[in-house]
């Protein structure tokens, strides 16, 4: 099933125009490939705990304006396990990193 949008708000769709098709397939470093998002899905999925302690650090980083330092580290261990204790979603994420001490000390 092709899906098609031409609007900006990020609604999936299958061609940039009627000449141009979009390619959704690709490979991570590993070297696993993937055909389309449900596959890319699946793969991130396999890896839950790696993608929600990358996007922590994401979070972290953009929340203080800079990478985080080596202190930060207990800080991003402890919201990693909140979040999995409580199976908590991106807004728990959110919350748990402006509710940090790196965040409240920066």
């Amino acid at each position: 099933m092709k899906l098609h949008s031409n609007n900006a708000i990020g609604a999936w769709r299958a061609n940039y125009s009627k000449e141009h098709k979009i390619d959704s397939s690709g490979a991570l470093p590993t070297g696993e490939k993937f055909t389309g998002i449900t596959d890319f899905r699946s793969l991130l999925i396999a890896r839950h705990d790696q993608f929600t302690r990358s996007l922590t650090e994401k979070l972290l980083t953009y929340a203080l304006g800079r990478e985080p330092a080596f202190t930060d580290r207990a800080v991003i261990d402890g919201i990693m396990k909140n979040l999995s204790a409580n199976k908590g979603g991106f807004k728990d994420l959110v919350r748990a990193v402006v509710l940090s001490e790196s965040f409240g000390k920066n």
